[in-house]
């Protein structure tokens, strides 16, 4: 193969492993922000789902910034989304129990995909090295 072949195949090489660091770096923003949704609500179904919130007006948001006034009925059900879009009322203690398993699903997840983005960007760093030992070579030469 000769050396401008090589110099083709590791700048298609760094530009794929480029894409794919983007990727995986989208992928881990997604999980934390999922991580972080998935702690907020443990924390609201351990500490601020308590008996002082019943029959009290809470607000609810429906989208685009928009609240609606409601009223707290029953403080020991809560809907669960269970995927597909599905929803099940549960107690809270097996709504924790759900929380917690999906958080720590996304939490392996997240470590598995920081592990990956490390290997791609020390793959991406040993081809950026070898383009730009070819790039001197080429600037002594010419």
């Amino acid at each position: 193969m000769s050396e401008a072949q090589s110099v083709q195949r590791l700048i298609h090489e760094e530009r794929r492993l480029t894409a794919m660091i983007e990727q995986v770096s989208r992928e881990i923003l997604t999980l934390e922000r999922a991580m972080v949704e998935r702690r907020m609500a443990l924390t609201t179904i351990d500490e601020d789902l308590k008996e002082a919130l019943k029959e009290k007006e809470v607000l609810v948001p429906i989208g685009g910034e928009v609240f609606l006034y409601a009223a707290t009925s029953s403080l020991d059900r809560v809907l669960v989304n269970i995927g597909a879009n599905v929803f099940m009322v549960k107690r809270k203690e097996e709504a924790r129990g759900l929380l917690q398993g999906k958080l720590e699903a996304f939490q392996r997840a997240h470590q598995e995909r920081t592990a990956l983005l490390r290997d791609l960007r020390g793959k991406h760093d040993g081809i950026a090295a070898a383009l730009m030992e070819y790039q001197a070579r080429a600037q002594r030469q010419g």
